[in-house]
This record gives C-alpha cells, structure tokens and sequence, in this order.
C-alpha cells in the first residue's frame, strides 16, 4: 500500500506578533496566516529528503545546517532516563547541549533516514482501518520500569524543523491529512475518493518520489538575511520606505543591505504549479 501525507510547513515566530505587524506582514510579504507551505509527500520519504523539499518550498538555497528536532514536552517524555536506548535509535550519536544544564542532553536532531511515517501522525486521527495498513503502530522501545508505557512508532504529532542556527529559522510541520492509493484512485483517511483531477496528478508525483507544493501562504524568506525580525524591516524598508541603504557610511554593510534590498523585491509567493521540490 502506497501513502502520502500532507504536510504543513509553518513558521514558528519566537515572539507573539502584534496586530501592526501583522498588517505590516499582510502589506509587503504577502502574509495571511502565516508563512506557511503545504506539501504533499510520500509517507516512505526520508527526513533528508524533507529538508530538500522545505528548502525549496521557502526559496533558501541549502546554505547552513539544518535539523529535525521534537517539541521541548515531547523531547522530555521520550528520553527520560527509563529509555535509555531510544535516544540512540531515533538520533543515531548525536546531541546537543541546554545552555542551563550543560552535562544534559535536551534534545538530539532525529536521523535523516527516518522515514515521516515513522515519525509523524494525525494528531487525534486514526489513519486506516483495514489490516492497519499505514497506522505503523509497532513498538519501538520498552522498559525495565513497569509503570513506564512502552512507545509507539510514530512518535510525535508535530516535529520542529530548525534551519540556519544563527538566523535561526524554525518550523513546525504537522499532518493535515493522509491519502492512500488502491483501487486506481486515491482516499483521504476517512475513505472518501479524491476526485479533484489536479489534486490526484499530485498525489501520483508524490507517490513516485516528487514531493508536491499544494499551497503558498507568504513570500519566500531570505537566506543570511539575519532572521524573521531583520527579514520583515527589511521587506519594509525596500517595498514601503524605497531604501536599501540602511548603512551608506560603511561601504562593506551598504553592499550587504543593497542585496538585501534587491532580493526583498525579487522576492514572491511561490506558483504551488511552477515551484518543483
């Protein structure tokens, strides 16, 4: 059985947005809910593979290191001490430090060759019921420790991609729905036929390994540009106030801010139909 998942890609803002921002947003980066791509993929995809997917989706150009980490609370619950070995099956020998607790690991990037299925579900949703065809439930790790419930691969409803750890961008993806091919069509998790001919063209090129732009929400973001803050007064500077000299008494920081500037009015939301992943 053949699956894909749909997948929302959304940026995490580090700070709550207040409401003259948000207008701002609307304003000059094309910005409704959200910077936000939907993509549709294989569910046998590897992580490696995503992070491909996200960058072109978001229009970065593969510059810095990247990783797929869990949620701080979901981090904690499936590396407690009791599960000694899972850390090591999920992440392979990597980790990383908190900066309030130095000899503790509090969170380790989750290995490239994971596949999304063995990752992620539908939060709240049970993906088919015949033969449990995707819902991939098997135990992944057990403990000595009685009261201690074993887990359950897939291990999270949402995982966090982190790229650029200096401009630190970060997204959280999530699983709006599950297609499954049989039958010479395509179902969503509840049984029903897809029937949208352009929707199904997708989930064929999805299915043989060419992750598919569904959905666009916001322009694309900037690599080096110094993060989410820089990246909107930036915007703003080049598209509402026509400046892109913010420095013209050094010539090193006027050339930076002038590319800036030029790719800030280059910059689009994607054609979910001309953007290849």
């Amino acid at each position: 059985m053949k699956a894909a998942f749909l997948l929302r890609v959304k940026h995490e803002f580090p700070t709550r947005i207040d409401p003259d921002t948000k207008t701002m947003l609307r304003d000059v980066c094309g910005f409704e809910k959200g910077f936000i791509r939907d993509i549709l993929a294989s569910a046998d995809m590897e992580l490696g593979r995503l992070h491909a997917a996200i960058q072109r989706a978001f229009g970065f150009s593969f510059g810095h290191p990247y990783e797929f980490i869990l949620p701080k609370k979901r981090d904690k619950e499936l590396f407690s001490d009791d599960r000694e070995n899972l850390r090591e099956r999920l992440t392979g020998l990597y980790f990383s430090y908190s900066y309030d607790d130095l000899f503790r690991p509090s969170y380790a990037p989750l290995m490239e060759n994971l596949a999304i299925k063995e990752v992620l579900q539908m939060k709240s949703k049970k993906l088919f019921d015949s033969d449990g065809l995707l819902c991939y439930a098997k135990e992944i790790e057990s403990s000595s420790n009685p009261d201690v419930i074993p887990i359950l691969s897939p291990i999270a409803n949402k995982i966090i991609y982190h790229y650029d750890f200096g401009d630190d961008w970060r997204f959280e993806i999530t699983i709006l729905e599950c297609y499954e091919e049989r039958d010479g069509g395509y179902f969503d998790h509840k049984g029903k036929k897809v029937s949208d001919d352009k929707l199904a063209k997708k989930l064929k090129n999805a299915l043989r390994g060419s992750p598919q732009l569904v959905y666009a929400d916001g322009k694309d973001l900037i690599e080096d540009i110094g993060g989410i803050f820089s990246y909107i007064d930036e915007m703003y500077d080049a598209l509402v106030e026509d400046d892109i000299f913010d420095f013209e008494d050094d010539e090193d920081d006027g050339y930076w801010d002038e590319g800036w500037g030029n790719a800030c009015r280059f910059s689009i939301v994607p054609d979910v139909d001309d953007r290849v992943l």
